[in-house]
């Protein structure tokens, strides 16, 4: 299986759908996205996307990548909170995709935002999980 996931933090706020190398295709995606969702079914707190391409042999996304990316941050468990970070998507194809100044996608559920490191991509994650505390402190 070209996918695998993992959780990227002991708490549980971040699950990783990692390309570990070889060609895969969307139905190799779809297929890892609905596997992890049975990990966060009772969380009590929001989990963020993490969707890591660097380890794909790929030269571009496959067909179709402008419909299948709005896709990432879907909510499929109530956990799930709209908010995915995509990391290693081939720079060629960013400009196909039609992203504003901030490099995000707005989807029905929620935001992707496609960063260009791991620091962008903690930052986000470190932001998200402040929001949540400070939320719940105000509650």
């Amino acid at each position: 299986m070209p996918f695998r996931f993992a959780w990227r933090d002991e708490d549980q706020t971040v699950m990783q759908l990692i390309v570990e190398g070889g060609d895969w295709n969307w139905r190799d995606y779809h297929h890892v996205a609905r596997a992890c969702t049975f990990s966060m079914l009772r969380l009590p707190h929001p989990v963020h996307m993490l969707i890591d391409l660097r380890g794909s042999t790929r030269e571009k996304m496959p067909a179709g990548a402008a419909v299948h990316v709005r896709s990432f941050g879907k909510i499929q468990t109530p956990a799930m909170s709209g908010k995915a970070v995509v990391i290693g998507y081939p720079q060629p194809d960013l400009a196909e995709l039609g992203l504003g100044p901030s490099q995000t996608l707005s989807t029905r559920d929620g935001t992707v935002y496609f960063v260009a490191s791991e620091d962008e991509a903690e930052a986000l994650f470190n932001q998200w999980r402040a929001e949540f505390a400070q939320g719940q402190e105000d509650a």
